[in-house]
């Protein structure tokens, strides 16, 4: 392609390209699609759906969404299998009792539709957006929980993380109003993705 001094482009074909860049060529699309976050449940799944997901938007189009594969998930069988690795339960503040359940990978953590791990209790200090994120480090097989930046503090046994900061079984989460207990089901002695291990 050459520009010319106007800076529009003078499309000179390559033989071995053909038309595929054709501007004309109405079967030319975009070659990267971004795909939206898959959306959470507000409470526990009962059963795993394994294949693509379909949105339900009214405005008709399907959207693909995106599957978290842990390290080790390499059959067909795997794939779609997102169980949970620990849970988060509201021990102090608005949802005393209620719980939530961790994933493999990123956990955000906030209000709002489209966090993994949302904690809309009625907290309000508890920021929409990602307030803070809870890890699962499958090939580690460790927990880890980092803040967000947000304005209100988040706390790990107290102590306020300003870095990312391992988490163990146990441990209490604190941020807004709410106080969580951590329990872990996967670490070093189980994981899903490990043949041979088995939840004791």
């Amino acid at each position: 392609m050459t520009i010319n001094s106007s800076g529009n482009g003078d499309r000179s074909k390559d033989p071995k390209l053909g038309d595929a860049f054709d501007g004309d060529d109405p079967t030319a699309e975009e070659a990267t699609r971004i795909l939206p976050q898959r959306p959470v449940q507000s409470k526990p799944l009962k059963g795993t759906l394994v294949g693509v997901a379909q949105s339900d938007d009214a405005g008709g189009e399907d959207e693909e969404r995106t599957v978290f594969l842990p390290a080790g998930a390499g059959s067909e069988a795997d794939q779609g299998f997102d169980p949970a690795v620990a849970w988060l339960v509201v021990i102090k503040g608005p949802g005393r009792g209620e719980f939530c359940p961790v994933f493999y990978g990123q956990n955000s953590i906030g209000r709002g539709e489209n966090q993994r791990i949302r904690l809309n209790f009625g907290d309000t200090r508890i920021t929409r957006d990602s307030h803070a994120f809870l890890i699962y480090d499958d090939m580690a097989r460790k927990f880890f929980l980092r803040d967000n930046g947000k304005a209100n503090l988040l706390r790990l046994n107290e102590a306020p993380v300003m870095v990312p900061t391992e988490v163990k079984d146990r441990d209490q989460i604190s941020l807004g109003e709410t106080v969580l207990l951590f329990v872990a089901l996967c670490g070093q002695e189980f994981d899903w993705m490990s043949d041979g291990d088995e939840a004791s």
